[in-house]
């Protein structure tokens, strides 16, 4: 299970929600096929990153 993700805002917006959520997701892939994720939908920024890396909306 992965829970509350969240950058340090000093290091915000350098590009490291990227990287850290795509090693989750290779790592949660050797366990599962399948996943779903959690977001609140005033989120923008993070549901901006989870589209990009290929999460979609239900």
């Amino acid at each position: 299970m992965l829970y509350w993700v969240e950058i340090i805002p000093a290091f915000q917006g350098k590009g490291l929600g990227k990287p850290l959520i795509s090693k989750a997701m290779q790592t949660l892939a050797h366990f599962h096929d399948q996943a779903y994720l959690k977001t609140q939908s005033s989120s923008k920024a993070a549901i901006h990153l989870y589209k990009k890396l290929g999460w979609e909306m239900v």
